[in-house]
């Protein structure tokens, strides 16, 4: 994942990924994803194929309970969209300590 692997829309930004959190999106990464889309003026949005959640929301972002390897859609609509989906996505990449 690149920034110039995002794409821009005529609404915001977007990127297609594969989460890559091994034990999946579970409470704590959901906590730091939600903390980190909190810092951005854009609505940020994650899609899987079986439902959306408002990223600012722990809880919207916990009920999606994405598994590792999944395919997901972090898209974003405002102001700082692009910057907003580079950082929401890199946190789908990697384990934090």
């Amino acid at each position: 994942m690149a920034l110039e692997d995002i794409e821009i829309t005529p609404d915001g930004a977007r990127l297609t990924l594969r989460l890559l959190l091994r034990n999946g999106l579970h409470a704590r990464p959901a906590a730091r994803i939600s903390k980190e889309a909190q810092r951005y003026r854009s609505t940020i949005r994650i899609v899987t194929e079986t439902g959306a959640a408002d990223a600012k929301s722990i809880l919207d972002v916990l009920s999606l309970a994405i598994p590792f390897e999944s395919l997901c859609t972090v898209e974003a609509t405002g102001p700082d969209a692009r910057e907003a989906v580079a950082a929401v996505s890199t946190l789908f990449l990697h384990e934090q300590a």
